[in-house]
Protein backbone atom coordinates (compact mmCIF):
# COMPACT_ATOMS: atom_id res chain seq x y z
CA UNK A 1 0.00 0.00 0.00
CA UNK A 2 0.96 3.42 -0.49
CA UNK A 3 0.47 7.40 0.41
CA UNK A 4 -0.71 8.40 -2.61
CA UNK A 5 -0.83 12.48 -1.39
CA UNK A 6 -2.56 14.70 1.17
CA UNK A 7 -4.16 17.79 1.46
CA UNK A 8 -4.39 20.09 4.72
CA UNK A 9 -5.94 23.77 6.08
CA UNK A 10 -3.58 25.73 8.32
CA UNK A 11 -6.43 28.29 9.40
CA UNK A 12 -4.81 32.01 8.99
CA UNK A 13 -5.63 33.21 12.45
CA UNK A 14 -3.12 33.14 15.31
CA UNK A 15 -3.44 32.86 18.84
CA UNK A 16 -0.05 34.44 20.69
CA UNK A 17 1.55 32.93 23.96
CA UNK A 18 0.99 36.67 25.14
CA UNK A 19 -2.99 36.80 24.47
CA UNK A 20 -3.06 33.19 26.13
CA UNK A 21 -1.16 34.10 29.01
CA UNK A 22 -3.31 37.71 28.93
CA UNK A 23 -6.46 35.53 29.22
CA UNK A 24 -5.73 33.85 32.21
CA UNK A 25 -4.80 30.32 30.51
CA UNK A 26 -1.70 30.47 31.60
CA UNK A 27 0.90 31.24 34.39
CA UNK A 28 3.95 33.31 33.93
CA UNK A 29 6.45 30.45 34.56
CA UNK A 30 4.49 28.51 31.64
CA UNK A 31 4.60 31.58 29.38
CA UNK A 32 8.52 31.49 29.93
CA UNK A 33 8.87 27.67 28.86
CA UNK A 34 6.68 28.49 25.52
CA UNK A 35 8.93 30.96 24.46
CA UNK A 36 11.90 29.06 25.39
CA UNK A 37 10.33 25.94 22.86
CA UNK A 38 9.92 28.29 20.26
CA UNK A 39 6.22 28.46 20.39
CA UNK A 40 5.31 32.29 19.80
CA UNK A 41 1.87 31.67 18.30
CA UNK A 42 -0.66 28.92 16.76
CA UNK A 43 -3.07 28.36 13.58
CA UNK A 44 -6.40 28.98 14.77
CA UNK A 45 -9.72 29.40 13.45
CA UNK A 46 -12.59 30.44 16.30
CA UNK A 47 -15.45 31.06 13.07
CA UNK A 48 -15.71 27.73 10.78
CA UNK A 49 -17.13 24.61 12.29
CA UNK A 50 -15.67 21.47 12.58
CA UNK A 51 -18.15 19.75 9.80
CA UNK A 52 -16.92 22.76 7.29
CA UNK A 53 -13.72 22.31 8.18
CA UNK A 54 -13.76 18.47 7.00
CA UNK A 55 -15.71 19.12 4.42
CA UNK A 56 -13.33 21.79 2.78
CA UNK A 57 -10.09 19.47 3.33
CA UNK A 58 -11.92 16.72 1.76
CA UNK A 59 -12.71 18.95 -1.53
CA UNK A 60 -9.22 19.82 -1.65
CA UNK A 61 -7.55 16.13 -1.84
CA UNK A 62 -10.46 15.28 -4.62
CA UNK A 63 -10.08 18.44 -6.33
CA UNK A 64 -5.82 18.56 -5.89
CA UNK A 65 -5.63 14.67 -6.79
CA UNK A 66 -8.29 14.21 -9.37
CA UNK A 67 -10.03 11.83 -7.47
CA UNK A 68 -13.36 10.18 -8.75
CA UNK A 69 -15.44 9.64 -5.51
CA UNK A 70 -16.49 6.26 -6.76
CA UNK A 71 -12.96 5.01 -6.62
CA UNK A 72 -12.94 5.63 -2.48
CA UNK A 73 -14.33 2.31 -0.89
CA UNK A 74 -13.43 3.39 2.71
CA UNK A 75 -13.63 6.88 4.70
CA UNK A 76 -11.63 6.95 8.02
CA UNK A 77 -12.24 9.90 10.83
CA UNK A 78 -10.30 10.27 13.84
CA UNK A 79 -12.73 10.81 16.66
CA UNK A 80 -12.08 13.58 18.79
CA UNK A 81 -14.84 14.32 20.93
CA UNK A 82 -15.44 17.54 21.25
CA UNK A 83 -14.84 18.65 17.39
CA UNK A 84 -18.00 16.64 16.22
CA UNK A 85 -21.21 17.70 16.92
CA UNK A 86 -24.52 15.55 18.49
CA UNK A 87 -26.24 17.53 16.05
CA UNK A 88 -25.71 16.14 12.40
CA UNK A 89 -24.79 13.49 10.68
CA UNK A 90 -21.33 14.12 9.14
CA UNK A 91 -20.93 10.81 7.44
CA UNK A 92 -24.22 11.11 5.19
CA UNK A 93 -24.04 14.77 4.96
CA UNK A 94 -20.13 14.38 3.35
CA UNK A 95 -21.50 10.98 1.32
CA UNK A 96 -24.38 13.40 0.11
CA UNK A 97 -22.18 16.26 -1.06
CA UNK A 98 -19.47 14.48 -2.76
CA UNK A 99 -21.53 11.30 -4.12
CA UNK A 100 -19.38 8.76 -2.24
CA UNK A 101 -22.32 6.66 -1.91
CA UNK A 102 -19.82 3.49 -2.40
CA UNK A 103 -17.96 4.34 0.56
CA UNK A 104 -18.08 2.68 3.79
CA UNK A 105 -17.62 5.58 6.76
CA UNK A 106 -16.54 4.97 10.74
CA UNK A 107 -14.45 6.55 13.04
CA UNK A 108 -11.45 5.30 14.77
CA UNK A 109 -11.47 5.73 18.89
CA UNK A 110 -9.75 5.46 21.68
CA UNK A 111 -6.18 6.12 20.96
CA UNK A 112 -6.02 9.58 21.48
CA UNK A 113 -3.56 11.01 19.09
CA UNK A 114 -2.40 7.99 17.59
CA UNK A 115 -5.73 7.48 16.01
CA UNK A 116 -4.67 8.69 12.82
CA UNK A 117 -1.97 6.33 12.23
CA UNK A 118 -4.12 3.51 13.28
CA UNK A 119 -6.68 4.79 10.84
CA UNK A 120 -4.28 4.67 8.08
CA UNK A 121 -3.14 1.12 9.30
CA UNK A 122 -6.91 0.10 9.00
CA UNK A 123 -7.68 1.22 6.22
CA UNK A 124 -4.47 -0.05 4.12
CA UNK A 125 -5.40 -3.83 5.47
CA UNK A 126 -9.44 -3.21 4.54
CA UNK A 127 -7.58 -2.42 1.13
CA UNK A 128 -5.92 -5.44 0.74
CA UNK A 129 -8.51 -7.56 1.88
CA UNK A 130 -12.28 -6.32 0.48
CA UNK A 131 -10.83 -4.06 -2.52
CA UNK A 132 -9.88 -3.90 -5.78
CA UNK A 133 -6.84 -2.41 -7.32
CA UNK A 134 -8.55 1.21 -8.24
CA UNK A 135 -9.91 1.36 -4.84
CA UNK A 136 -8.63 4.21 -2.38
CA UNK A 137 -9.19 4.94 1.53
CA UNK A 138 -9.25 8.49 2.60
CA UNK A 139 -8.09 9.59 6.52
CA UNK A 140 -9.84 12.83 7.12
CA UNK A 141 -8.50 14.45 10.72
CA UNK A 142 -9.92 17.65 12.08
CA UNK A 143 -9.40 19.28 15.30
CA UNK A 144 -11.39 22.59 16.93
CA UNK A 145 -11.43 23.50 20.12
CA UNK A 146 -14.68 25.22 21.21
CA UNK A 147 -13.57 25.85 24.99
CA UNK A 148 -10.34 27.54 26.02
CA UNK A 149 -9.06 24.67 28.23
CA UNK A 150 -8.80 22.28 25.00
CA UNK A 151 -6.23 24.39 24.61
CA UNK A 152 -4.00 24.06 27.43
CA UNK A 153 -1.18 22.07 27.14
CA UNK A 154 0.78 24.09 30.35
CA UNK A 155 4.46 25.05 29.03
CA UNK A 156 4.84 22.40 26.72
CA UNK A 157 2.38 23.74 23.42
CA UNK A 158 -0.54 25.30 22.67
CA UNK A 159 -3.37 23.45 20.80
CA UNK A 160 -4.32 25.08 17.43
CA UNK A 161 -7.51 23.87 14.99
CA UNK A 162 -6.34 22.67 11.49
CA UNK A 163 -7.73 19.78 9.38
CA UNK A 164 -5.89 17.32 7.05
CA UNK A 165 -6.93 14.60 4.64
CA UNK A 166 -4.75 12.05 3.02
CA UNK A 167 -5.63 9.10 0.63
CA UNK A 168 -4.07 5.44 0.31
CA UNK A 169 -3.97 3.00 -2.33
CA UNK A 170 -2.18 0.36 -4.18
CA UNK A 171 -1.59 2.15 -7.10
CA UNK A 172 2.49 2.96 -8.51
CA UNK A 173 2.50 6.12 -7.21
CA UNK A 174 2.86 7.10 -3.46
CA UNK A 175 5.12 6.54 -0.39
CA UNK A 176 5.51 3.12 0.38
CA UNK A 177 3.86 1.51 3.80
CA UNK A 178 6.02 -1.09 4.93
CA UNK A 179 5.53 -1.81 8.15
CA UNK A 180 3.51 -0.90 11.39
CA UNK A 181 3.11 -1.39 14.99
CA UNK A 182 0.90 -0.42 17.75
CA UNK A 183 1.42 -0.29 21.37
CA UNK A 184 -0.59 0.30 24.66
CA UNK A 185 0.72 0.30 27.69
CA UNK A 186 -1.91 0.35 30.81
CA UNK A 187 0.65 1.71 33.62
CA UNK A 188 1.12 4.67 31.27
CA UNK A 189 -2.36 5.74 31.82
CA UNK A 190 -3.00 9.01 33.00
CA UNK A 191 -5.67 9.56 35.87
CA UNK A 192 -6.56 13.12 35.44
CA UNK A 193 -5.03 16.46 33.28
CA UNK A 194 -2.58 17.81 35.59
CA UNK A 195 -1.86 21.32 35.46
CA UNK A 196 1.18 21.63 37.39
CA UNK A 197 3.68 20.08 35.23
CA UNK A 198 3.29 17.05 37.31
CA UNK A 199 2.07 13.43 35.85
CA UNK A 200 0.23 10.72 37.76
CA UNK A 201 2.41 7.91 36.35
CA UNK A 202 5.96 7.78 35.63
CA UNK A 203 7.36 8.77 32.28
CA UNK A 204 9.77 6.23 31.97
CA UNK A 205 7.14 4.00 30.28
CA UNK A 206 6.66 6.27 27.12
CA UNK A 207 10.44 5.71 26.48
CA UNK A 208 10.60 1.91 27.03
CA UNK A 209 7.98 1.35 24.94
CA UNK A 210 8.64 3.87 22.40
CA UNK A 211 11.85 2.02 21.88
CA UNK A 212 10.73 -1.20 22.22
CA UNK A 213 7.84 -0.41 19.00
CA UNK A 214 10.60 1.48 17.08
CA UNK A 215 12.56 -1.78 17.15
CA UNK A 216 9.84 -4.04 16.44
CA UNK A 217 8.34 -2.23 12.86
CA UNK A 218 12.20 -1.89 11.93
CA UNK A 219 12.78 -5.79 12.48
CA UNK A 220 9.66 -6.43 10.31
CA UNK A 221 10.33 -4.05 7.29
CA UNK A 222 14.00 -5.56 7.67
CA UNK A 223 15.73 -2.43 8.65
CA UNK A 224 18.02 -0.50 11.04
CA UNK A 225 17.52 2.21 12.80
CA UNK A 226 20.48 3.80 10.92
CA UNK A 227 18.69 3.30 7.35
CA UNK A 228 15.99 5.74 8.70
CA UNK A 229 16.55 9.55 7.27
CA UNK A 230 14.03 10.72 9.09
CA UNK A 231 11.06 10.52 11.93
CA UNK A 232 8.11 12.28 11.66
CA UNK A 233 6.40 12.65 14.62
CA UNK A 234 3.12 14.44 15.96
CA UNK A 235 3.31 17.49 17.73
CA UNK A 236 3.56 16.97 21.51
CA UNK A 237 6.14 18.18 23.98
CA UNK A 238 9.51 18.63 22.00
CA UNK A 239 11.39 17.29 25.23
CA UNK A 240 9.77 13.93 24.49
CA UNK A 241 11.61 13.84 21.02
CA UNK A 242 14.87 15.11 22.55
CA UNK A 243 15.02 12.18 25.50
CA UNK A 244 13.98 9.44 23.14
CA UNK A 245 16.98 10.67 20.70
CA UNK A 246 19.08 10.59 23.86
CA UNK A 247 17.73 6.76 24.44
CA UNK A 248 18.45 5.85 21.19
CA UNK A 249 21.69 6.98 20.26
CA UNK A 250 20.87 9.04 16.81
CA UNK A 251 21.10 12.70 16.28
CA UNK A 252 18.38 15.08 17.45
CA UNK A 253 17.73 16.42 13.85
CA UNK A 254 16.66 13.40 12.32
CA UNK A 255 13.13 13.61 14.68
CA UNK A 256 11.40 16.39 12.80
CA UNK A 257 9.64 18.97 15.18
CA UNK A 258 9.16 22.20 13.86
CA UNK A 259 5.46 21.66 13.25
CA UNK A 260 4.97 22.32 16.86
CA UNK A 261 6.09 26.04 17.13
CA UNK A 262 4.18 26.75 13.70
CA UNK A 263 0.80 24.93 13.81
CA UNK A 264 0.69 24.09 17.66
CA UNK A 265 -0.37 20.70 18.99
CA UNK A 266 -3.22 19.72 16.57
CA UNK A 267 -4.36 16.52 17.88
CA UNK A 268 -4.99 13.97 14.75
CA UNK A 269 -3.77 16.50 12.31
CA UNK A 270 -0.84 17.59 12.89
CA UNK A 271 1.37 14.12 11.86
CA UNK A 272 -0.38 15.17 8.26
CA UNK A 273 0.74 18.44 8.31
CA UNK A 274 4.21 17.40 9.47
CA UNK A 275 3.86 14.85 6.36
CA UNK A 276 3.14 17.61 4.03
CA UNK A 277 5.39 19.81 5.47
CA UNK A 278 8.35 17.21 4.62
CA UNK A 279 7.68 17.07 0.88
CA UNK A 280 7.38 20.65 0.87
CA UNK A 281 10.52 21.81 2.13
CA UNK A 282 12.38 18.57 0.33
CA UNK A 283 13.79 16.83 3.37
CA UNK A 284 13.05 13.63 1.71
CA UNK A 285 14.96 12.17 -1.49
CA UNK A 286 13.52 9.66 -3.71
CA UNK A 287 14.01 6.00 -1.69
CA UNK A 288 15.01 7.10 1.78
CA UNK A 289 13.03 5.59 4.46
CA UNK A 290 10.95 7.63 7.41
CA UNK A 291 9.38 6.74 10.38
CA UNK A 292 5.99 7.80 10.95
CA UNK A 293 5.52 7.94 14.68
CA UNK A 294 2.65 9.09 17.38
CA UNK A 295 2.45 9.01 21.59
CA UNK A 296 -0.94 10.10 22.61
CA UNK A 297 -1.91 10.25 25.97
CA UNK A 298 -1.66 7.37 28.25
CA UNK A 299 1.08 6.24 26.44
CA UNK A 300 -0.47 4.75 23.28
CA UNK A 301 1.86 4.49 20.59
CA UNK A 302 1.50 3.79 16.40
CA UNK A 303 4.67 3.75 14.35
CA UNK A 304 4.94 3.45 11.10
CA UNK A 305 8.08 2.55 8.25
CA UNK A 306 7.38 3.69 4.81
CA UNK A 307 9.69 4.64 2.17
CA UNK A 308 9.88 8.05 -0.17
CA UNK A 309 8.42 7.49 -3.66
CA UNK A 310 10.11 8.73 -7.02
CA UNK A 311 7.45 11.58 -7.43
CA UNK A 312 7.04 13.75 -4.15
CA UNK A 313 3.62 13.62 -3.40
CA UNK A 314 3.50 17.39 -2.77
CA UNK A 315 5.21 20.02 -5.16
CA UNK A 316 4.57 23.18 -2.91
CA UNK A 317 7.95 25.02 -2.07
CA UNK A 318 7.76 25.88 1.27
CA UNK A 319 5.71 25.38 4.45
CA UNK A 320 4.18 28.96 4.80
CA UNK A 321 3.61 29.08 1.27
CA UNK A 322 1.80 25.73 2.02
CA UNK A 323 -0.36 27.10 4.73
CA UNK A 324 -1.29 29.81 2.54
CA UNK A 325 -2.33 28.02 -0.17
CA UNK A 326 -4.54 25.81 2.00
CA UNK A 327 -5.98 28.86 3.59
CA UNK A 328 -7.08 30.27 0.20
CA UNK A 329 -8.44 27.61 -0.76
CA UNK A 330 -10.12 26.52 1.98
CA UNK A 331 -12.09 30.45 1.23
CA UNK A 332 -12.26 30.14 -1.98
CA UNK A 333 -14.10 26.71 -1.47
CA UNK A 334 -16.76 28.62 0.34
CA UNK A 335 -17.52 30.82 -2.43
CA UNK A 336 -18.47 28.06 -4.97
Amino acid sequence: MRIGGASVYCPRGRLTAEAWLGQGQLSHEEYEQLKQAGIRSVAVDDETPAPRMMERVMEQLLVKHRLPPERIKYVLVPYLYYSFPWTMNVFAAMRERFGLEQALCFSVRDLLCSNVLMAMHIGSKLLERFAGPDDLAVVLAVEKCLLPDQRFGGGHFITGDGAAAVFIGSGPRGDKLLAFRSAADLRTLQQGKMRDGRDEVPDYFYYVNLVKTIRFVLSEAQLEIEDIRLIIPNNIAVETWTLLAKLMKIERDRIYTEGLADSGHINNCDLLHNWQRIGAEGLLAAGDYYLLLTLGSGGVICCAVCQRDRAVPDTASGAQELCAEGAEAFQGSERL
